[in-house]
């Protein structure tokens, strides 16, 4: 589709609905960043998300290298 754009979503935090975000914006094929301190829940959904980071969402500067302003919503 010509002037398509691929809307570009960050969910931070995978708890149950974190997790349901990430399932559903997936489905719609949506860009994908998900965020979460536990190692674990992210290597849960790197196969549905584009991108898949370990991070501290109460650290101002992980959340600056995330570059979370280039996104549609977070």
């Amino acid at each position: 589709m010509k002037g398509y754009r691929m809307r570009q979503i960050a969910v931070i935090g995978l708890s149950a609905f974190g997790l349901a975000l990430v399932h559903a914006l997936a489905r719609q094929r949506c860009r994908v960043l998900a965020v979460d301190l536990d190692e674990y829940k992210i290597n849960g959904v790197r196969e549905l998300a584009d991108e898949a980071v370990i991070a501290d969402a109460r650290d101002p500067r992980a959340l600056e290298a995330l570059r979370l302003q280039d996104y549609d919503a977070v």
